[in-house]
């Protein structure tokens, strides 16, 4: 069975990437996403509160709130990658609630390339991303993995000029690839750890 590794990359976001949208309706309660259950005549009535379906609870819900749901494509010295940034570290670095941004409208988003300025004003930007591989990177192959803690200004100097990468993996541990982005030779040594324990 797969197991969740981190890792540390430094690098600069390259792009947003809008194949996705940047945000998404989250459930007051447990903030997973909810999906906008819409009359038989496919519209809302503009007396009516609009009632969602929680795909977590599994109920209809009528509070809901935008949460940030960020893809980025990121890119050091090395190569390139894909990361996504939820909603309570993606507002530490955008620097407001996705609440904020949004136009209070309920309906999808109909261009995606049409970010937010705070969104827009992230490419460029460098930080270090502590990154989760989760089982959908390592036994699925996915390609975008999910970042779990972001350093910035200081710490990043700390973590550059830090003389001895780690490059030996353990359980539990965390890795320093010298700002190596691309990840995919790790995966590679997790899924060989995986199969030795199975066998």
């Amino acid at each position: 069975m797969a197991t969740m590794e981190d890792c540390k990359i430094i690098c600069s976001i390259e792009s947003i990437d809008t194949d996705w949208t940047w945000f998404y309706q989250g459930h007051g309660s447990c903030k997973k996403k909810v999906i906008l259950i819409k009359s038989k005549s496919g519209n809302l009535d503009s007396t009516d509160k609009p009632v969602f379906w929680c795909t977590n609870c599994r109920i209809n819900v009528t509070v809901v709130s935008p949460k940030f749901k960020l893809h980025l494509v990121v890119k050091d010295d090395t190569s390139t990658c894909k990361l996504m940034m939820l909603d309570t570290i993606a507002k530490a670095i955008v620097g407001c609630e996705a609440l904020e941004l949004c136009d209070g409208s309920y309906d999808e988003i109909e261009d995606p390339e049409d970010l937010p300025a705070p969104v827009r004003d992230l490419v460029g930007r460098s930080f270090c991303f502590g990154l989760t591989l989760g089982s959908e990177n390592i036994s699925c192959g996915s390609e975008i993995f999910l970042v779990s803690q972001v350093f910035s200004g200081d710490k990043i100097l700390k973590i550059e000029t830090n003389s001895e990468p780690i490059t030996t993996i353990t359980d539990g541990s965390s890795i320093m690839s010298g700002g190596e982005v691309y990840l995919s030779r790790r995966v590679e040594e997790i899924e060989k750890k995986n199969r030795r324990r199975v066998a």
